[in-house]
């Protein structure tokens, strides 16, 4: 696959750290958003790493919107 990206929210933690690596290992850059800078940064460096897959870093919380 080429030129996909996957946005995935709630993705510091849980099922949504696990989705956003299962997006990297099929190929995808991803966007990881959540409210916890640490964990996201965390998931980043995993992702570069394991995968070769970009990643961008976005900290928020949609829960409002």
């Amino acid at each position: 696959m080429q030129n996909n990206v996957a946005i995935i929210t709630g993705a510091s933690q849980g099922i949504g750290r696990q989705t956003a690596l299962a997006f990297a290992e099929a190929g995808y850059d991803t966007v990881v958003v959540a409210t916890n800078q640490t964990y996201l940064q965390e998931l980043k460096e995993e992702i570069k790493r394991l995968y070769q897959k970009e990643c961008l870093v976005c900290c928020g919380d949609f829960s409002d919107m």
